[in-house]
């Protein structure tokens, strides 16, 4: 999701890119990389780039409450939001109860736990992007074209484990703040996209107008 700058007044045009085969891929290839990306998942890639994902955190952009969150986004707060909503969507009925939205939601999440740990294991104990992609495709279920972009996207982006560590600050935040509170699930929503992609336990500390604990 490519979203137009908090401070655009020209340029208002957001862009949905997608990955297409590529012309040099043999058909092996260009079967994996469609097998993977079937409706169900796509759908959850909709989901996560779009609606309630980046398209929405995007649209309040100009209205986040100071500089610094308009133009500086934290990645467990931006990206920890938009796979907090694939699993939260289907929570709430996204998919009409069908399994298969389910179980594309669940791939998704067990694709970015891949991503936490091999991101870790290539820096710091030496794993190749060979054995990173093993690990998507043996405890991600990713096919081996897929598991083989995944894990050398990890050889540059090492912090990509941020999609899951976000996901399961912000759920454990949801239900604090609705449990203090008496929100609902959209009222936490509200709030919390409101205050831009600030470091949660900053937005933590705004929605509850208390210091954060402790770090268990």
């Amino acid at each position: 999701m490519d979203t137009p700058g908090a401070y655009e007044t020209k340029a208002t045009e957001a862009f949905y890119y997608v990955t297409p085969v590529e012309k040099v891929w043999d058909a092996k290839h260009k079967e994996e990389h469609l097998r993977l990306y079937n409706p169900y998942v796509v759908s959850m890639i909709d989901v996560h780039e779009v609606w309630p994902g980046h398209y929405l955190q995007f649209l309040y952009a100009p209205r986040f409450p100071t500089k610094t969150r308009k133009l500086v986004f934290c990645g467990t707060h931006a990206e920890g939001w938009a796979h907090y909503a694939e699993q939260m969507m289907v929570d709430e009925g996204f998919g009409a109860g069908d399994p298969k939205y389910r179980l594309a939601q669940l791939q998704e999440a067990l694709l970015r736990d891949c991503r936490y740990v091999v991101g870790i294991k290539l820096h710091t104990q030496g794993m190749t992007v060979e054995g990173g992609a093993r690990v998507f495709v043996e405890k991600g279920f990713q096919e081996p074209a897929n598991a083989y972009e995944e894990a050398r996207r990890g050889a540059y982006n090492p912090t990509y484990l941020y999609y899951t560590l976000g996901k399961l600050m912000i759920q454990e935040l949801s239900a604090e703040y609705r449990a203090k509170t008496g929100a609902s699930l959209k009222q936490f929503h509200d709030a919390f996209v409101a205050q831009g992609a600030a470091p949660i336990p900053i937005v933590r500390e705004v929605l509850f107008r208390e210091p954060a604990p402790l770090s268990r």
